[in-house]
This record gives C-alpha cells, sequence and structure tokens, in this order.
C-alpha cells in the first residue's frame, strides 16, 4: 500500500530542506512520518485519512509505504534517507535505527495486551446534577471544527467527568470511545505515577542522587530522581520540533533513548534552572528498567499497577528499538482511559475504593516548581502563573504536543479531557475552558 502526499511547489521546498538542513534533518522527517502512520494504522486502526489528518507541512513531504505482512511503515523522501518503523503488539511501532538490521531488536514475543475495553464508566445527563446539557454542548462545540472556519482546531475528543460521572462526550467523525489516541506528554504524567508506586513501595528515595554510573565523575553525581521530575536537573537541552535539537535527535534517530538522554553534559547547577525536557523523562524510564529483575516485568510494570486497575486495556506506552518506554512522548489510549487517569488525580490516588497512589504524591505533584514561576509541578503543569487568565490557579494539567490536555479542577469535581491534533498555538484553551466552566455554572 503505498501513498503520496503532495503540497505546491512540493520539489523546490525539498531542495530548500536538503540545502538548509541537510541529511539528519531528513532522516528525522522521515522517522517521524513512519513512526506516526505506523502507530496511527495499526494501534488507532486509522486507514482512509493518514494524508490529510495525521501529516502536516514539511513531514507531508515524504512519501510512506506501509507493509501490513511485516507489519512496518518506511518513509522517505525522494528516496533519499529512508526509515523504517516497525509495529509490535503491547510495544506499538518502534524505529529501526538508520542501517541497522530489523533483526536486531530487543522484544518480548510473549506479551500481547488485551486489545478490547470494557467501558464500565458511569454515565448520565448533566441535567442530573442541575446542570444543562445543551449549555455544556454549545461550549464544547467551539472546540471542534466549524464549516469554513480557518485554523482548523482538529479535536478529537472531549470528555467531561463530573463527580466521577461522564456527563458529556463528543467525538470527530472517525473516532469513538474505543479509538486509541496518541498522547504525546500526557506520558509524563503516567510516568509520575509509575515512579510514585515505587516510591510507595520503597524501591525509590526521590530525594537521592540516581545511580547512573556515567555521572560520578562529575557534577551530574549530585542530580537527584525529584531534580529529574522537576525539570530542574540543570542538564543542557533544546526541547525544539521544528529544528533538529536534542528532543528530536533523540526520538528519531537514536534506538535508545535513555542512553542519549543521559549522555548530556551539566549546563547549571542542579536545582536552579528550569527547562522543560523530554530528555529528563526518558533518563527516569531507563533508570526504573533497572531497578526490575528482567526486562519482561518492566514492560509489563504500566499494564498490571495502572492500566489494568483503570479499565485502560488499550493502554500503551511505545518503546523505542532498545526496549525503553519513550515514556516522555509516545502513550496511547482510548479517551475514556485517559480521562480516568484524570480522575484518578482527582481523587488523590484513589480508584474505586483502592488505593493506587499515596496522597501525598498526588498532592506534591501540584506544589510548584519554583524555578519555573509557577508554570510546573513534578511531572504535571500549573496554572500559578496565570498563563490562561480566566481558568482558577489551582487547576493541575497533563498536556502534550498537538493540544493533548487533562484538566483536573479539585475544587470542582471536575475533569476535562481533550485530544486532537491541532498546531500548536492555533487553539485558544483559555477561552474554550473557561467558556465550558461558565456553561458549567461554575
Amino acid at each position: 500500500m503505498i501513498y503520496w502526499l503532495a503540497v505546491p511547489m512540493g520539489a523546490i521546498l525539498f531542495i530548500a530542506l536538503l540545502f538548509f538542513w541537510g541529511q539528519s534533518y531528513l532522516s528525522i522527517l522521515n522517522a517521524y512520518v513512519a513512526r506516526k502512520v505506523a502507530s496511527a494504522y495499526f494501534i488507532a486502526g486509522r486507514k482512509e485519512d493518514l494524508k490529510t489528518e495525521h501529516l502536516f507541512f514539511p513531514v507531508n513531504l515524504a512519501r510512506f509505504e506501509i507493509d501490513p505482512d511485516s507489519q512496518s511503515v518506511l518513509s522517505h523522501v525522494a528516496g533519499l534517507m529512508p526509515r523504517r518503523a516497525f509495529y509490535h503488539p503491547g510495544f506499538g511501532s518502534a524505529l529501526l535505527p538508520y542501517g541497522q538490521r530489523a533483526s536486531s531488536r530487543i522484544i518480548s514475543p510473549h506479551y500481547l495486551p488485551k486489545m478490547s475495553e470494557r467501558d464500565e464508566d458511569l454515565r448520565a445527563p448533566a441535567e442530573d446534577f442541575g446542570l444543562q446539557s445543551q449549555a455544556i454542548q454549545e461550549a464544547v462545540a467551539r472546540g471542534f471544527d466549524q464549516k469554513g472556519e480557518f485554523p482548523r482546531k482538529r479535536s478529537r475528543a472531549v470528555i467531561i467527568r463530573y463527580k466521577g460521572v461522564i456527563i458529556h462526550e463528543t467525538y470527530a467523525p472517525g473516532f469513538g470511545q474505543e479509538t486509541p489516541q496518541l498522547g504525546w506528554s500526557l506520558t509524563k504524567s503516567w510516568l509520575h505515577a509509575l515512579i510514585g508506586m515505587l516510591v510507595a513501595q520503597e524501591q525509590i528515595r526521590v530525594h537521592e542522587p540516581v545511580p547512573i554510573q556515567a555521572w560520578q565523575e562529575d557534577g551530574r553525581r549530585e542530580i537527584t530522581w525529584m531534580h529529574l521530575l522537576r525539570m530542574v536537573s540543570g542538564l543542557r537541552w533544546q526541547e525544539n520540533y521544528v529544528m533538529v535539537s536534542g528532543a528530536t535527535r533523540m526520538l528519531f534517530e537514536t534506538g535508545d533513548v535513555a542512553s542519549f538522554a543521559q549522555s548530556c553534559p551539566l549546563k547549571h547547577p542542579p536545582g536552579e534552572q528550569w527547562v522543560y525536557s523530554s530528555g529528563t523523562s526518558n533518563i527516569l524510564s531507563g533508570l526504573l528498567r533497572q531497578l526490575f529483575a528482567d526486562d519482561t516485568r518492566y514492560w509489563d510494570f504500566p499494564r498490571y499497577a495502572l492500566f489494568e486497575k483503570l479499565n485502560m486495556h488499550q493502554a500503551l506506552i511505545e518503546t523505542d528499538w532498545s526496549g525503553n518506554w519513550v515514556a516522555s512522548s509516545l502513550g496511547y489510549a482510548t479517551a475514556p482511559a485517559w480521562s480516568r487517569f484524570g480522575q484518578l488525580y482527582l481523587d488523590g490516588g484513589l480508584w474505586q475504593g483502592e488505593r493506587i497512589l499515596p496522597e501525598s504524591w498526588v498532592k506534591e505533584a501540584g506544589e510548584v516548581t519554583s524555578a519555573s514561576a509557577g508554570e510546573y509541578g513534578v511531572h504535571f503543569w500549573l496554572n500559578q502563573s496565570k498563563k490562561l487568565p480566566d481558568v482558577p490557579q489551582n487547576v493541575l494539567m497533563a498536556q502534550g504536543f498537538e493540544g493533548q490536555r487533562i484538566f483536573i479542577f479539585p475544587d470542582k469535581d471536575l475533569v476535562i479531557t481533550r485530544l486532537g491534533v491541532n498546531r500548536e498555538g492555533t487553539f485558544d484553551f483559555n477561552s474554550w475552558v473557561s467558556g465550558i466552566l461558565h456553561a458549567l455554572d461554575f
């Protein structure tokens, strides 16, 4: 199966890319397309809209070929710098490192997750709580595409939970309750939960330095688990997805995200500077791998410790080629499942009466990292800086690339989840969320 993606003056733009960014940029571009298409096709079952709804300029300069037999996707631009991603059930899609043979991937063939999700969420009309369904529907609809509107908002799913009950959900055409969707950096908040469980088991002491041997000869030996969780490690990092950067090289060039991020040198003393870094999340992912007796237990941990408890049967964290969770960015789950995760934090770590996370761990997630100017807590975002001026300051937020959001309102017993693929900066979350709160009469 072959798709050709074209844009006006594509050849000229391609030459410009070659001239300004060269082979590394093309390799990353092709890798992004291969993995994104493989995951959308094999995980989410997207087959009809891959050309129009998953790839945007400049990545839509690429040509990609889907091979259902090998469960892989090959992407290249005019035959140059081809990259391939392979899908494996339970592990998602992993990129074959450039120039490496496919047979060398470290993977466990036994790991086959449940791929159906029992929908056990409680649902009720808003009127059962004295609210107006029509007003809520109108407020939510402002976050979905309207005919002739530009730029497109590209929302795919919105779920509102009030008092633990779903009172509203809307899906874009082709999406529904059982469609797994990519959360991008929402996955970082899953990682926060997984670490919290190990903290409760006393396997991790978050204020102690992390055990990375290569760091013991320089100032990095002072970096603690909590420095990484708060993103104040002091490591040099550039989180840029437009240019070739540490983030794009880690996700799309290397086959070992943890080792790549661990190799970053120290730029500031730990604890002094806040720098948002997907690298620190993948350092944590690699550290967790060391805690388990074997890789099978590491790979199984998210499922038995978190996903199955919350009925998130289709949820997974994709791995890199070496088998590390890409815990910075590559979590897939259905919209109701992402929403359930938000409810877990709203309820202080309890799920249906079972203690999943320590209450103190959940509370600390919302405590400000001082160097972040009120924007960040512990692998969760905050609104203490009033970046969203019309949204309550005490909201706890998981958020990811392309506008993935889980808004947790602790004093309103409310969780709002939005998934989609809009470009950054084209969705006004301040007015949209405040409009929903107004419709809820909050």
